[in-house]
């Protein structure tokens, strides 16, 4: 629906916002930093500076790091965090390490944004079954989590989050 930001927050100057797995040149980062306030503060990371745009406004910074280990000093710092299309990227395991960080970087009261893919491992019948039980597989044969889409929620609740929310929209 062209929505950057799902929940319902208000962003105020002094506000922090934090993009892990910025990638795609920081797309979402600077589409977001065009529509808050010029006194939000807009940090995104990745685990590599090669897609980080030369060309930005002041108030959004780049940096290496990796979700599954944020720097201690941004403790209860950011209001929003978003991350996007990690569920093939993260095994089990790292799954647990980046929620627990995510966790720990917002501040109490603060919304954590996850968009994630795959396909609805209950899906019956045709091709679509087929597709469901080969992207299974493959994710599974390296190591990453073919069921996301289910396990999800409670690996949010194992974290710490409350209020957790789930949208779930089709695509063609």
């Amino acid at each position: 629906g062209g929505q950057h930001i799902v929940p319902k927050i208000s962003l105020d100057p002094g506000d922090e916002i934090l993009e892990s797995a910025t990638g795609t040149a920081g797309i979402w980062l600077l589409d977001v930093a065009r529509k808050v306030h010029p006194g939000v503060s807009l940090t995104g990371i990745d685990i590599s500076q090669r897609l980080f745009p030369t060309q930005h406004p002041q108030n959004v910074t780049f940096a290496v790091h990796t979700v599954t280990n944020l720097p201690e000093s941004w403790s209860n710092r950011f209001k929003l965090v978003n991350q996007r299309l990690l569920c093939g990227a993260l095994t089990s395991e790292q799954w647990g390490a980046a929620l627990g960080e995510l966790y720990r970087v917002s501040k109490p009261g603060g919304w954590v944004q996850l968009l994630e893919t795959g396909p609805e491992t209950a899906m019956s019948g045709g091709p679509m079954k087929r597709y469901a039980d080969v992207y299974a597989a493959v994710y599974v044969n390296k190591g990453l989590v073919s069921d996301l889409n289910e396990t999800l929620d409670q690996r949010l609740k194992s974290a710490g989050f409350v209020n957790i929310q789930k949208r779930t929209t089709a695509l063609p």
